[in-house]
């Protein structure tokens, strides 16, 4: 069974976006750690996080709550990455930038869920989160390019579609999208 502490699934360590430190573990749920927003490591956040003003989605690289995000989802934090996005998405007043986040979320969520060896629940997520990225990737059109926060969509959605293939099939291997970021 996977455990928090397993070796973080890919050969070389992606680039970081912040500074932040990691945290200390890896929560998996239903494992022996404690819960990290109830009595672990975020019981004690700090409000200052909820308070970051949400910037408009083209100024993405000053969000650093977005930011650590993506630094979570790429060392394979999924549910942590799904915490940080989760706090973005809750305050955010346009609508595209929501389900984008929300989106993210749900890859987050079907990540954790394969890792946990729950294919049938993975790929539930990951369909839904196809979806909500393909709504965000036909609301933008042509207007600001592929890239939304960052993120080459018609990339993500192929990476997102080729795991889809991959869990359908039987490929039960954790699996680990990167957010290409230049």
């Amino acid at each position: 069974m996977p455990t928090d502490t397993d070796p973080i699934p890919f050969a070389e360590r992606p680039a970081r976006y912040t500074r932040r430190s990691l945290p200390p573990y890896r929560y998996l749920t239903g494992k022996a750690r404690p819960h990290p927003v109830r009595e672990g490591y975020m019981a004690e956040r700090g409000e200052d996080v909820l308070q970051t003003p949400i910037p408009a989605p083209a100024d993405w690289r000053q969000c650093e709550p977005y930011l650590y995000g993506v630094d979570l989802f790429n060392l394979a934090y999924w549910w942590e990455a799904h915490e940080a996005w989760e706090d973005l998405w809750k305050r955010s007043g346009d609508p595209t930038q929501r389900d984008f986040l929300q989106g993210l979320i749900l890859v987050s969520a079907a990540l954790l869920k394969q890792h946990l060896r729950q294919p049938r629940g993975a790929g539930r997520l990951l369909e839904r989160a196809v979806r909500r990225l393909r709504g965000v990737d036909e609301s933008i059109g042509t207007q600001a390019g592929p890239e939304y926060m960052g993120v080459n969509l018609t990339d993500w959605l192929a990476k997102l579609e080729q795991a889809r293939h991959q869990w359908s099939t039987g490929q039960n291997a954790p699996l680990v999208l990167h957010l290409p970021f230049d």
